[in-house]
């Protein structure tokens, strides 16, 4: 397999970040389903910004502080006033706390994903897509998991990702 992409439900001229889901191979029966997705709301308040920037130094190996154990997660936010269907970026390991929100209008892409690898939002991997992000308003992330495939021909119709 050498590498696939599809096509989410979204309007035919519209190509921006959560438009597709990538695929590229892992192993003889592996892809690792991706798509990017943007970061927003990790600049209002400092917290935010220092648990995010910590999680970008651990993740490229350069926290000033020696040790590299600070990793992002997603989480459903299902009591979030503003939107039931929010997921929050969430900072785990020595850094601890929410670094902002995935926009609103991707969510559903990351459920899409989540449901092709079988497995729940909170599961799936994040990682920085540009560590130099202080001067962006959204924050690009790269969220992924791993599918497992028994032969060349997905019938992803089937899994109701198009």
């Amino acid at each position: 397999m050498t590498g696939l992409m599809v096509l989410l439900d979204q309007p035919k001229n519209s190509f921006s970040a959560g438009t597709f889901i990538n695929m590229i191979p892992f192993g003889n029966d592996t892809v690792l389903p991706f798509i990017q997705v943007d970061c927003r709301g990790w600049d209002i308040f400092e917290n935010r910004a220092r648990n995010l920037r910590e999680a970008a130094a651990c993740e490229s190996l350069q926290a000033s502080q020696g040790y590299h154990n600070s990793w992002l997660t997603l989480h459903e936010d299902k009591k979030n006033k503003y939107d039931p269907n929010a997921i929050e970026l969430l900072v785990r390991g020595e850094a601890f706390g929410d670094a902002g929100y995935i926009a609103k209008e991707q969510t559903e892409a990351v459920r899409k994903l989540a449901e092709l690898c079988s497995c729940k939002v909170g599961d799936l991997h994040v990682t920085i897509a540009r560590k130099d992000f202080d001067h962006l308003k959204n924050v690009p992330l790269v969220v992924y998991g791993h599918l497992i495939v028994k032969d060349e021909l997905v019938n992803f119709r089937q899994l109701g990702v198009v």
